[in-house]
């Protein structure tokens, strides 16, 4: 693909709501802020995900995209700032360019902040916010806030679910009597005063001004900042309609695999299903999980679609090109590229390669190859890896693969493994069959929709059974040979597909394009 004609979506003014109209575009405001976090680094699976999506959607005719990020300070979505603008376009449309950078304009000073409000002019303040409400108005905002600020737990039988319900019924029955006394009694010129007016606020830092009909595009995991009172409020009241994306809900199923505490991821996914206008899963297996742990014991019902990733690097490949990777050439070599972190099981493989070293010569035995950065819950893995001596010559870590190098690997690997304890997807195993590497996988129900059932599944517990596998892929050309036939059969999602469920979510007449683009498509048994 080549770079289209088009201006990038972030260097368009973001202030204009009439802009889109006038030409019959819908409005979209799109979450950029991992995509500048990451910048030009090579991309780990979600940002290629972002990547990919983002200019999809910026190359659209029917779609006005403005890029946004969410400002911690301000506590709400702003436009880009100029430097922001020019890493964005080179990210979306230049990224494997080989032009030099562009020197970098110096953005101006943001202007100092105002002091904290202490907690007493909060207090204050909110209850001069209700006073002022009608009880109509006040009676449509309680509901949805209780039932945001106390989500029922996974796993919960309807017998225990009961506390929860009664503790809103009465906690609805006592503020409605605490705001009409407010409203009673309370001083008159809380009840009667208009609001006060907004401080005065910088052009250049002024929040996003959303209209009624915009939809707000937020693809990454946004629980490390969102404030979901702000998002509420532009959801509510200003009218935006919200799409989101649901990688997994590997928290509530496996609470020790994750860097943070289980009750931010939780009350990110609750908060999901009752703003967003719809969410698309990337597996059956996600959605159903969804469904099952969220969904379900908080009485929520949000539409989800469903659409599998597509195959980047693969259809990409004659625009990102192909390098070798320099040590690993002339030798035999087993790919696993994922993250480094608890969940993707990589002690398992140190394990099996510190076994079959006494089992199987040197100069036959592959490099496990480990491609990809150190997340979280690492210290075991690393002390495997840095000083298990004996593997030196047949361990590789690497950390900074560019896309070029990880076609190369995928391409001239004799298989790859991926023995995660749980996914929601799985794209680099489905990277590798699409380049007609065979991939053994975990019997994760996401790795088996990813590979279509096509390749060998083991239990990630299974040492026995993974130690057979791995010495008879090794040893047996015959049966490598039978799995590289096999990998043909790979179908793969179809490119334009992930991105296409995002545009019918978008746009209010995408339905009958939804019905194709976003089925996941049964290919196995």
């Amino acid at each position: 693909m080549t770079r289209a004609d088009i201006t990038p979506a972030a260097t368009r003014d973001n202030s204009s709501a009439e802009t889109a109209g006038e030409i019959g575009r819908q409005r979209v405001h799109y979450d950029a802020g991992l995509l500048l976090y990451f910048g030009l680094k090579p991309p780990v699976g979600i940002v290629r995900v972002e990547q990919y999506v983002a200019e999809h959607l910026a190359r659209d005719p029917a779609l006005a995209v403005d890029f946004v990020v969410f400002d911690q300070e301000m506590r709400a979505y702003r436009p880009l700032w100029r430097k922001e603008q020019a890493l964005l376009e080179r990210i979306l449309f230049r990224r494997y360019d080989a032009t030099p950078d562009e020197p970098e304009e110096d953005e101006p000073p943001p202007p100092p902040a105002p002091p904290p409000p202490t907690l007493k002019q909060i207090v204050l303040r909110k209850l001069a916010t209700a006073a002022r409400l009608g009880d109509a108005e006040f009676d449509a905002l309680l509901p949805d806030k209780l039932g945001r600020r106390l989500p029922t737990p996974p796993g919960q039988s309807p017998l225990l679910r009961f506390p929860t319900r009664v503790a809103r019924r009465l906690l609805l029955i006592l503020l409605r009597l605490l705001h009409r006394g407010l409203r009673a009694w309370g001083p008159r010129e809380w009840v009667n005063a208009p609001p006060p007016p907004a401080p005065p606020v910088d052009p250049a830092e002024r929040p996003v001004p959303f209209a009624p009909g915009d939809s707000l595009i937020s693809i990454a995991n946004t629980w490390d900042y969102m404030d979901y009172a702000y998002l509420a409020r532009i959801v509510r009241q200003d009218g935006v309609r919200f799409i989101s994306v649901i990688y997994d809900v590997i928290a509530m199923e496996m609470p020790y695999v994750t860097p943070g505490a289980v009750h931010v991821y939780h009350r990110h996914w609750v908060e999901l299903g009752h703003l967003a206008d719809r969410l698309i899963a990337i597996s059956r297996h996600s959605r159903d999980m969804y469904r099952r742990f969220i969904a379900a014991p908080n009485d929520i019902d949000p539409p989800i679609a469903c659409a599998y990733l597509p195959n980047f690097l693969f259809d990409r490949q004659s625009e990102i090109g192909e390098e070798a990777v320099p040590r690993l050439q002339g030798r035999r070599f087993v790919v696993f590229c994922s993250t480094i972190e608890t969940r993707k099981n990589h002690p398992l493989l140190v394990h099996l390669w510190d076994r079959l070293r006494q089992e199987i010569p040197p100069e036959t035995l592959p490099v496990l190859v480990f491609v990809g950065g150190w997340g979280w819950g690492i210290e075991y893995t690393r002390l495997l890896t840095e000083r298990n001596w004996r593997l030196r010559e047949h361990l590789m870590v690497l950390n900074h693969i560019s896309d070029a190098e990880l076609i190369w690997l995928y391409r001239n690997a004799r298989f790859t493994v991926f023995p995660a304890f749980a996914e929601g997807f799985g794209l680099a195993a489905a990277e590798s069959l699409s380049f007609g590497t065979p991939v053994v996988v975990s019997s994760c129900p996401a790795l088996n929709e990813a590979t279509e059932g096509l390749m060998p599944r083991l239990d990630p517990l299974d040492f026995p059974g993974w130690l057979a596998e791995m010495r008879r892929l090794i040893l047996d050309d015959a049966y490598l040979a039978s799995l590289r036939e096999a990998a043909r059969g790979h179908v793969g999602a179809g490119y334009d597909d992930f991105a296409h469920a995002i545009r019918a979510a978008i746009l209010p007449d995408g339905g009958a394009e939804q019905q194709e683009a976003t089925a996941c498509r049964n290919t196995f048994s």
